[in-house]
């Protein structure tokens, strides 16, 4: 990814984040599929 891709990408994040009411970040590492599944409902 070059220098203008990653100012576009930047900069379209930045709109869809000032636009948000909230941002929920997780990471799920070690969590199976099935565990995911149960966490969704």
């Amino acid at each position: 990814m070059d220098r203008a891709e990653k100012r576009e990408l930047v900069t379209g994040l930045n709109d869809a984040f000032s636009n948000a009411g909230s941002v929920v970040v997780a990471h799920y590492a070690g969590i199976t599929v099935a565990q995911m599944n149960d966490l969704r409902s």
